[in-house]
């Protein structure tokens, strides 16, 4: 596999705890996942540098989802189908391919 980018890798560490993957940015889980589903975390911090670390972590993974950006409005694409992003947390069913808010924070 290619080097990912000296940018992704700043401040990025990736570990495994309770049969979950975890991609951490900074102080912040950006990425949680296993076998049943996907945790994608902004922590609040809605920012090119953290839609870098979920699009790594799903290419670098094989996890299936894009995040798109169009102006400040965030979308993430799974199984062919886009979803507004705008909560500070999604959740990616695996198996049923649904993409849910895990609260309701909204981005400012």
């Amino acid at each position: 596999m290619a080097k990912e980018p000296k940018s992704v890798r700043y401040q990025t560490t990736v570990h495994a705890e309770k049969g979950n993957t975890i991609v951490v940015y900074y102080e912040t889980a950006v990425v949680t996942f296993n076998d049943e589903e996907i945790i994608l975390n902004t922590g609040g911090w809605w920012t090119r540098s953290t839609q870098d670390r979920m699009n790594w972590a799903s290419k670098h993974f094989d996890l299936g989802y894009r995040i798109q950006r169009q102006g400040k409005t965030w979308h993430v694409i799974y199984q062919d189908e886009q979803h507004a992003y705008d909560s500070e947390q999604v959740q990616l069913d695996r198996k049923t391919g649904e993409v849910t808010p895990v609260n309701q924070s909204a981005k400012s």
